[in-house]
């Protein structure tokens, strides 16, 4: 092994070790081998493509300034607006394990969450307020934006991967999959009634109203209001027989550009561990139990978000 290979070497393995992935779950979300991660952490494979890096380091749910190091480190150029479809192509086949995955990236998880909308199966999303998914590409710049901590390309890759969210959502709906979200009232009703900046309450009106052309239009999505908050928000993929699919549960948490003052790296967790789903399912039964009735109706609920954003 040369000096170039051990160096390598090194640093990989220190990052597998910090990060504590295992191997065969690293492989299921990057789409690469077991073999090919066990020779990188060996140092045999030097010339690994651009695509492949940036993959494996999805997987390992690194920030963006990780993956430059890791670039850098197989001599490559820092991260850049042409490598933002790398990082949408990995939808196409990451896959979750019985394994607990966590999550230390918003847009690893945001990556996840349309990797699941693959699986061509009901899903249902317990949220606090409005789905992420019916979010403008602006709204991170118009509400976080002015955090100084974030990747010169986050910014841009976090309106890509909003854009790729919200078409992944209409292109499940056109298929015939059913969607389901449930939301906490007060919450829903507090983004837009707190809201005084007139840019972000125009973000927040066209997140509405998109809301309410998904209802409108799609008999297979539905929009429910509970009467108080949920402990922790998720996304529950039911499984497919057909198509050999176990159930999917991603555990959604703050990203932290979304609190005033960051604490905590963790953004969220993946699996398809039916344990843990089992526990989930029963919170969601508890959910609801605490739906609105008054808001059941379709035409009720979009008369009653008109009103909200009038």
């Amino acid at each position: 092994m040369n000096a170039r290979q051990q160096k390598n070497s090194i640093f990989v393995k220190e990052l597998l070790n910090q990060k504590g992935t295992p191997r065969n779950q690293i492989a299921a979300l990057s789409g690469l081998t077991n073999t090919y991660i066990k020779d990188l952490e060996q140092g045999k494979t030097i010339n690994i493509g651009r695509e492949k890096i940036i993959h494996f380091s999805i997987a390992l749910s690194l920030d963006l300034y990780e993956i430059d190091q890791l670039l850098n480190i197989f001599d490559r150029t820092p991260l850049s607006e042409d490598d933002i479809p790398i990082f949408l192509s990995i939808t196409e086949h990451m896959r979750l394990s019985s394994a607990i995955h966590f999550n230390r990236s918003y847009i690893t998880l945001s990556l996840l969450e349309i990797s699941l909308r693959r699986i061509p199966s009901k899903s249902t999303a317990i949220l606090n307020t409005l789905p992420a998914s019916f979010e403008e590409e602006a709204h991170y710049n118009t509400l976080y934006g002015n955090a100084d901590w974030p990747h010169p390309l986050h910014n841009t890759l976090y309106q890509e991967v909003v854009k790729e969210k919200n078409l992944s959502l209409t292109r499940v709906l056109e298929e015939g999959q059913v969607v389901e979200h449930y939301s906490c009232k007060h919450c829903v009703e507090n983004i837009i009634r707190k809201l005084t900046d007139p840019k972000a309450r125009e973000l927040r009106v066209i997140q509405f109203q998109k809301l309410i052309h998904h209802i409108k239009k799609y008999e297979n999505f539905s929009f429910y209001l509970a009467d108080s908050c949920p402990t922790v928000s998720f996304i529950h993929k039911q499984p497919n027989d057909k198509f050999k699919e176990n159930g999917k549960l991603l555990i959604i948490g703050k990203s932290s550009y979304e609190m005033n003052h960051p604490h905590g790296l963790l953004v969220g967790l993946a699996t398809e561990s039916q344990i843990v789903i089992k526990n989930f399912e029963e919170e969601l039964k508890f959910t609801r139990e605490r739906i609105v009735d008054a808001y059941t109706d379709k035409d009720k609920m979009v008369t009653y978000l008109e009103e909200l954003i009038m």
